[in-house]
């Protein structure tokens, strides 16, 4: 649910969308080093099968990572109260 100014309630707790953003650009960054470091300790047991089928994940978290940068990117440039004047 969320406030008339677009935050996110959480009980009785309003999130910020930006924060929001941020948290899962954090996120993104946490999986996409896991994986990465999986892939790198698969292969150097050699296990190549194992090691390819661990890089398809990571498709899926750059995606996830990059759109979570342009939410943040849209938020901030739209933030409430921000002027638009150079």
């Amino acid at each position: 649910m969320r406030d008339v100014k677009g935050a996110v309630m959480t009980g009785c707790l309003r999130e910020d969308p930006i924060e929001i953003e941020r948290r899962h650009i954090r996120m993104g960054n946490a999986w996409i080093a896991r994986q990465e470091e999986t892939v790198v300790q698969l292969d150097l047991m050699g296990v190549d099968e194992l090691a390819l089928d661990a890089r398809k994940p990571l498709v899926l978290f750059y995606a996830f990572l990059a759109s979570a940068r342009e939410r943040l990117n849209y938020l901030e440039r739209n933030r409430p109260g921000k002027s638009t004047a150079g």
